[in-house]
């Protein structure tokens, strides 16, 4: 069972075997990137997964990598046309879990499978998969975690290029590789940015270096530093801490003493566990990848309020297993849940 380029299931072991994870990752890579819907299940085995939905229903399609190792691709397996290609980024995993602990899992659970399952778990979602052999699912679990690994180590080390990255996979849907006005009109609209359409309208025009009436992602790049640079409810809020917390009202950005006092009193609003001097300087350090900075400018407070640190997800959920015993989570009455829904959703 060879393909083109040379990769086998006896190379597969070999790969495996290997110790050294940044050479394991460059090879394990070609395996599984994308090689088009025509792809031969009977050379590249290891691409072929039964998906686990959320139906309880077991389906075998294509998983790949694309071309980039950003995404982590599938074939739509409901039924219908489906136009856009079903898929998770790679820098939203929390984490890759083995065996079948989670809830889609547990609906149709399969001892003799085990072994070779695997979920890629999200905040929003799990994707539940089992390969053909024991070997391809850990050729998936580790490249996995390495390239989470990798994506953590990169947003550690430049978090603005990271978060602009996410928006711009947000606002692109239809993976043209370019976006036009009205995405980017509706992506200022989901990050609550308070512009007019004009206003956007003026600021792709001015990062529209080649003028063919869309932005490239450098191009975004460029307009999403203007953008976080100078926003304006950020600003005032950065004021309305420093008065609060007797600043410089003069300075536009917040001090490690300004950081404690926003996230214990706005935030914790005083309930316990508070932080300290030590937890802002840490997290300064995260935002702006600098070990030597001391304060968090407008851009970099505007990330952090959109980081996972002040996510309003528990952070129980995110450790192994949370998926494993439903009733854990939801064996109380509706009543005593929070739910989250818009002014035209209707109970019933």
């Amino acid at each position: 069972m060879a393909s083109a380029s040379g990769q086998t299931l006896e190379n597969l072991e070999a790969l495996l075997a290997n110790e050294e994870d940044e050479v394991f990752l460059a090879q394990a890579k070609t395996y599984l990137e994308d090689r088009g819907k025509n792809t031969d299940i009977t050379k590249h085995p290891w691409q072929w997964l039964t998906k686990h939905s959320r139906h309880g229903q077991a389906k075998k399609t294509r998983v790949y990598l694309s071309h980039a190792h950003d995404w982590i691709c599938w074939d739509h397996t409901g039924n219908g046309v489906m136009r856009k290609t079903p898929m998770v980024l790679v820098s939203h995993m929390i984490r890759v879990d083995t065996g079948q602990t989670t809830t889609n899992f547990q609906k149709n659970a399969n001892k003799d499978e085990d072994s070779r399952s695997f979920s890629i778990i999200t905040h929003k979602r799990s994707l539940d998969l089992v390969a053909e052999t024991e070997s391809m699912a850990r050729l998936w679990v580790r490249t996995l975690r390495l390239l989470r690994r990798g994506g953590a180590a990169a947003h550690a080390a430049n978090s603005f290029m990271n978060y602009t990255d996410e928006q711009w996979f947000r606002a692109d849907t239809d993976r043209s590789g370019t976006l036009e006005i009205d995405e980017v009109i509706k992506l200022m609209r989901k990050m609550n940015i308070t512009c007019s359409d004009k206003e956007i309208k003026k600021l792709v025009k001015k990062y529209d270096m080649d003028e063919n009436h869309v932005l490239d992602r450098e191009e975004f790049g460029e307009m999403m530093k203007e953008l976080f640079s100078d926003r304006m409810e950020i600003r005032e809020l950065i004021l309305m801490i420093k008065h609060q917390s007797q600043g410089n009202a003069n300075e536009e950005f917040l001090t490690v003493d300004e950081l404690v006092y926003f996230e214990n009193e706005f935030q914790r609003q005083n309930v316990p566990p508070l932080v300290d001097g030590e937890w802002a300087k840490k997290m300064i350090v995260e935002i702006t990848g600098d070990e030597n900075e001391h304060i968090l400018n407008i851009m970099n407070f505007a990330i952090m309020l959109d980081s996972s640190e002040n996510g309003i997800y528990d952070p129980e959920h995110c450790k192994p297993g949370c998926g494993i015993d439903l009733q854990k989570y939801m064996s109380k009455p509706l009543s005593e849940y929070f739910i989250n829904t818009s002014h035209n959703t209707y109970l019933t």
